[in-house]
């Protein structure tokens, strides 16, 4: 018989609940992010959480998993071709980082049975997003933007310590001061190490949190006003072009998949016409030239021209190892100050896992679109479920595009918000099918969470 002990105390991630500890790995990002562990803990939670799974008996994995672990596979083989001696700590990181949200969604996708455990997860990120806003918020309005080194310091040897993504392991910072517009202004960060990973995060949680406003109601929905409108103000000074850009862009695809045919058609029109009349408007009137190098050089001609000599330094790699690539970044500084194969990640991917590789990622992704396409009876029956794959999608497709500009494995936490949005994604259209299966043949609920479903 268990003693009260047992059965009345829980602790976290001992014996509590597969959920319950996917929760309290994201609530808990500003305590990791002090103690400055925010970019090792999550392999090993995940870990943690995945041999908790496995004890409990089966495991499904799902298309996407299954291409994930083969993506995995082929970047152990990519290993091999590493020229660079001290990068093998760069895939190592790399490796563990996908790795981790690897055992995350295989976790989600055989944990979560309920629209209350799902409603649970997206909260969590809410509540993630409050935090990283409201701390960007101080940044932005000069009040608090504090500096400090982690006391991980300590633990890692000084000959580690002269690499850049390890000393993004303990110092830590909130904002960054950087060049827009002729000016210097404060770009907030957040919990991340970078305003262009924080951008990564914004693409996916500004989708989450209007969805939440909008399902929810009383004191709740106050707080997710208010969440909204702090990530908002983040977006607008983190200055991030990708990220908006792919905001607006995913938006717009969500929107024009809702269409019909006739007025796809026509919108597609109407948008090509217009392009084109203003295109020829402002070739001819000279203005093209200054608007397009107004938007690209806004925050520097530095920046865009620093893209580009990686980005073709990148494909010239990738052309003299095209198979499974160099393993992973390389720094060749005779060509460029900043590593070859970053500052995309589809390209990251192609240089380092070379074609291979880049084609699983691809399928890895179109496996996940799949996952978007919602019968239109299900707002009726499942409107929850319905309109969360609705804003999940519009989260993906701009993660997706975003990932043309800026690398998602840059930072863990990131990275795994990436993730959990995608494996919610999957998780709430598995359990839309399987709701409306019990609609047109009813069984008792306690069977209808073991229902299988070919996802």
């Amino acid at each position: 018989m268990k003693t009260q002990l047992e059965t009345n105390i829980k602790l976290p991630f001992v014996n509590t609940t597969i959920p319950t500890d996917i929760f309290l790995l994201f609530v808990l990002v500003p305590v990791w992010w002090l103690f400055g562990l925010d970019q090792v803990i999550w392999p090993i939670i995940t870990s943690w959480i995945f041999m908790k799974l496995l004890f409990k008996g089966d495991i499904l994995l799902t298309k996407t998993t299954r291409l994930m672990l083969m993506l995995l596979l082929v970047s152990l083989i990519s290993a091999c071709f590493i020229v660079e001696n001290y990068r093998i700590l760069t895939f190592g990181r790399n490796f563990f980082a996908f790795a981790s949200v690897w055992l995350l969604t295989v976790c989600l996708t055989n944990t979560i049975k309920n629209e209350k455990q799902m409603k649970n997860l997206l909260w969590g990120l809410a509540i993630v997003s409050f935090l990283a806003s409201f701390l960007g918020l101080l940044a932005i309005m000069h009040i608090f933007s504090p500096r400090f080194e982690a006391p991980t310091k300590y633990l890692i040897p000084e000959g580690l310590k002269s690499f850049g993504l390890v000393r993004a392991i303990y110092s830590k910072g909130t904002s960054t001061l950087d060049y827009f517009a002729g000016r210097m202004v404060i770009r907030p960060n957040s919990f991340f190490i970078g305003c262009t990973t924080y951008g990564v995060a914004l693409v996916i949680l500004i989708p989450i949190a209007y969805f939440l406003f909008i399902k929810t109601r009383g004191l709740g929905r106050a707080f997710l006003l208010i969440t909204l409108v702090l990530l908002l103000v983040n977006l607008a000074f983190n200055m991030s072009r990708g990220a908006i850009l792919s905001l607006i862009i995913g938006t717009a695809i969500y929107c024009y998949k809702k269409f019909s045919p006739y007025k796809k058609f026509n919108i597609l029109f109407l948008v090509l016409l217009g392009a084109f009349a203003l295109y020829f408007q402002l070739y001819y009137s000279g203005g093209l030239e200054n608007v397009t190098q107004s938007i690209i050089n806004i925050r520097g001609a530095g920046s865009q021209q620093d893209r580009m000599i990686v980005y073709k330094a990148t494909i010239q790699g990738v052309l003299e190892r095209p198979l499974f690539g160099y393993g992973t970044q390389r720094d060749i500084p005779e060509i460029s100050y900043y590593p070859i194969g970053s500052h995309s990640g589809y390209l990251g991917i192609l240089y380092r896992y070379g074609i291979v590789g880049f084609f699983l990622y691809i399928f890895v992704l179109g496996s996940i679109h799949k996952h978007t396409k919602i019968p239109k009876t299900a707002y009726l029956t499942s409107p929850f479920l319905a309109r969360s794959i609705d804003f999940l999608s519009i989260a993906f497709y701009g993660s997706v595009f975003h990932q043309l500009v800026e690398e998602p494995d840059l930072d863990l936490i990131a990275l795994h918000i990436v993730w959990l949005a995608f494996g919610l994604l999957i998780v709430a259209h598995k359990l839309l099918i399987i709701k409306q299966r019990q609609e047109l043949y009813p069984v008792s609920s306690d069977s209808s969470l073991n229902t299988k479903v070919k996802l």
